[in-house]
């Protein structure tokens, strides 16, 4: 496999955006959900890149996108971590912790205080990456899908 490229996405990486979104949720019986829970990463420069936030995508050296992350402005001091998903060809050579590592960075360089994050109990490796990153489990889920939510105080 080729190194793969951590850059910022723009709307031109929707469909490999959509792509690996949908992968990864299908693979833990989730779907794609462009109406509501996922309608976000249609327009990550309106919903990230240009409201305070920043989205980023994982690449192989053709391009294709193979992971993504997503920081969600909410207030001025708390943001959300969303959409972080790397398809499973990728997993286990540190990827995650590096797209999760760039993310809190970002998050803190921004003044963000907190980062939340709403995710699902399978999701068992990203669940202990968020825990070994200092994410402690908080009330108040956002995601429909989701049944266990974390926060970051940084």
């Amino acid at each position: 496999m080729c190194e793969p490229i951590f850059r910022q996405a723009s709307n031109g990486d929707t469909q490999g955006i959509v792509g690996v979104v949908t992968g990864v949720l299908n693979s833990f019986g989730m779907e794609f959900d462009a109406v509501d829970t996922d309608a976000d990463v249609l327009d990550v420069e309106a919903n990230y890149n240009n409201s305070g936030g920043r989205f980023w995508v994982l690449t192989d050296l053709r391009g294709t996108i193979v992971g993504t992350v997503g920081i969600a402005k909410l207030s001025s001091d708390v943001c959300e971590l969303r959409k972080m998903y790397l398809l499973p060809e990728w997993r286990g050579r540190g990827l995650g912790k590096h797209m999760l590592g760039e993310a809190i960075a970002f998050a803190r360089s921004s003044g963000f205080e907190m980062i939340h994050l709403d995710t699902h109990t399978q999701m068992l490796t990203a669940i202990g990456l968020y825990r070994a990153h200092g994410f402690v489990e908080r009330a108040g889920i956002v995601c429909d899908r989701c049944d266990l939510a974390f926060e970051l105080t940084l």
